[in-house]
């Protein structure tokens, strides 16, 4: 059971750092499409985050969940890039990379945790999720290379 308590935690880790980390770019980006994006997607990962920490108490598994060190490093690196005169389309890779992360992670709980069905249930919801916000990054992204080739992302 403890295999199982350490995946959900590291799910919920991850969670908050994602939802961090849209909340972050929404806040200095300056294209409205990006931001109302990025503040849908901030908010699916809280009220994730938080249905998460319903189950893991609901087991007694006691949790506090803020993010990583690893989450805080990667929003640096994204304001890092941007100073450094990269592009927007260098905040959309790290974003597709973070969420890539994330819904390793989920997948990773759900084929080696052995969960009852609701939080599996939830798990399949977040992976589903993370997966339409990836295709919907690379989608912004391909449209600014107006080239029609596959983005680079990752």
């Amino acid at each position: 059971m403890s295999d199982c308590r350490h995946l959900a935690f590291s799910v919920i880790e991850t969670l908050a750092d994602s939802a961090a980390g849209y909340a972050h770019v929404g806040e200095h980006t300056r294209e409205f499409k990006l931001y109302a994006f990025c503040e849908h997607q901030a908010a699916l990962r809280d009220k994730a985050a938080k249905s998460f920490t319903v189950h893991m108490y609901a087991r007694g598994w006691q949790t506090e969940a803020h993010g990583t060190l690893l989450g805080s490093a990667h929003r640096l690196f994204i304001d890092l890039r941007v100073a450094l005169g990269h592009s927007h389309d260098a905040v959309i890779r790290e974003l597709h990379r973070g969420e890539t992360f994330l819904r390793t992670k989920a997948d990773t709980a759900l084929s080696e945790g052995r969960f009852d069905r609701s939080l599996s249930d939830d798990l399949q919801r977040l992976s589903r999720e993370v997966g339409e916000a990836v295709h919907e990054l690379a989608r912004h992204f391909q449209h600014r290379t107006n080239d029609g080739h596959q983005p680079a992302l990752g």
